[in-house]
């Protein structure tokens, strides 16, 4: 059965993908078009104003919750938002418009009716895409449009590491994918990117001791040496200090972290470097921040996490979670978090030294809709942000685009004819929240997609 589904689809992928649309003119890729003020260094960044160190045990609570939720899981009116790019005129990597038999096909895939019958704890044992539906089809908006076409797959969701806890909900028709639950979002998972666990095996997990990978794709390694996977920064892995190494030759400094995990090669001992690495969660400090900071400036842009990418709220959500920071998967859901300043009604010099005068370097989020920076402190006499962006909008209809994690000021911009005021950050930022970590509030939109009306105008260019 589960061949003549796949046979099937395949068929129908093939069969149903025919139509072009008049001619076609794609956006670059990520073209560095504006221009970026600063140095795109790690170097060039403020250091905090002073150490922070968090507990975690709030991180850790929203972190772990969906394991130890005692409520049943209820599909409620978005849990499938996903399956509805039925309604609309979507395209294909080619510029080609879906036929409706590809969406119903998928829908069917989905197996609705079985959702929550499993309801079991799991966790991935390699980096993976979540996505909005059971296939790897991307779901592109109109390709001739600026701020259309790649890196905006609409089916994109997220991007989660080795070793984030899940909630199974159950399988597709096909077998193929998982439908889970993590600490942010709803989404389909590859089947094999995922292992079932014991409610005990979980308990046990939840409770051990972490590091946590603060350079974006450090190597992570088994006991021959042989490399287990590349770990994305924000990656939590339970520690242990038997597998404590010294390879330096130094008695005493701790060179590797060691620990057990569940691999897509089964239960292995791991082995990360220090330099890579801190005990989580690690203090929030000028040399942990920038090693972060280094290892994200200048990757492309990927809505959704695709392609294993980030988006801004997915850069902001793995780069706090080095520091016990939690965070939601949405921007909208993320300017919930901590104590919320509105900066509404306020003139563009207003904001800047409200937000200079306020805002904690690494522990503030600027909000406007559709979009979340990382407040860093002053640069050159002005509040600058750590941010993963697309672009501004011109006056043209055009964007002028950054594509790319970045350090830029909140009046970007500023300096171009074709740019109006209002496009600028600074104009369009409506809120501030500054974290704790502690306890921090959340609004009980944390597992809903974004505003629609608010996806569109980013993706369209800020």
């Amino acid at each position: 059965m589960k061949r003549l589904v796949s046979l099937i689809f395949a068929a129908l992928v093939l069969a149903g993908c025919g139509e072009t649309v008049g001619p076609r003119k794609f956006i670059p890729e990520n073209p560095a078009v504006l221009d970026l003020e600063y140095a795109q260094n790690s170097e060039r960044l403020p250091a905090p104003a002073s150490v922070q160190n968090i507990s975690g045990k709030a991180f850790k609570s929203r972190y772990f919750k969906i394991w130890f939720d005692d409520a049943p899981i209820k599909a409620g009116i978005d849990t499938f938002w996903g399956l509805n790019y039925a309604k609309g005129r979507h395209f294909d990597a080619a510029g080609r418009i879906y036929d409706d038999a590809i969406y119903q096909s998928i829908r069917t895939n989905a197996n609705e009716e079985a959702f929550g019958l499993i309801s079991e704890p799991a966790i991935t044992v390699k980096n993976a895409l979540l996505r909005n539906i059971p296939s790897d089809l991307p779901i592109f908006g109109d390709p001739s449009e600026p701020g259309e076409g790649e890196p905006f797959d609409y089916a994109a969701n997220s991007a989660v590491s080795v070793g984030y806890p899940l909630l199974l909900s159950h399988y597709s028709r096909d077998g193929a994918w998982a439908f889970v639950r993590n600490d942010g979002v709803w989404g389909w998972i590859k089947s094999d990117a995922i292992k079932r666990i014991s409610p005990q095996q979980a308990d046990i997990y939840a409770n051990s001791k972490f590091i946590t990978i603060l350079r974006d794709g450090a190597a992570v390694y088994d006991e021959s040496g042989a490399e287990l996977f590349r770990a994305r920064t924000g990656t939590i892995l339970p520690y242990d200090f038997s597998g404590e190494r010294d390879l330096g030759g130094t008695l005493g400094v701790r060179s590797v972290f060691s620990g057990e995990i569940l691999t897509q090669f089964g239960g292995k001992r791991y082995f990360v470097s220090a330099e890579d690495a801190r005990l989580w969660p690690a203090p929030l400090d000028e040399q942990n921040s920038k090693i972060v900071a280094a290892s994200l400036l200048g990757q492309k842009y990927g809505w959704g996490g695709y392609k294993f990418l980030r988006d801004c709220s997915l850069m902001t959500k793995d780069f706090l979670a080095n520091f016990g920071l939690w965070l939601p998967r949405n921007s909208k859901a993320q300017s919930g978090r901590g104590e919320r300043f509105s900066l509404a009604g306020m003139s563009a010099d207003e904001k800047l030294s409200f937000i200079g005068k306020n805002g904690v370097a690494y522990k503030t989020l600027l909000y406007m809709p559709g979009h979340v920076m990382l407040y860093v402190g002053q640069v050159d006499g002005k509040p600058a942000v750590l941010h993963d962006i697309w672009g501004l909008r011109t006056m043209d209809g055009g964007r002028a685009v950054i594509g790319r994690t970045a350090i830029t000021s909140l009046t970007i911009g500023s300096d171009r004819a074709d740019i109006a005021e209002d496009r600028l950050l600074i104009s369009r930022i409506s809120a501030m929240s500054v974290l704790s970590g502690e306890d921090d509030f959340i609004s009980d939109d944390r597992f809903a997609p974004e505003d629609p009306g608010a996806l569109s105008a980013y993706a369209s260019g800020n």
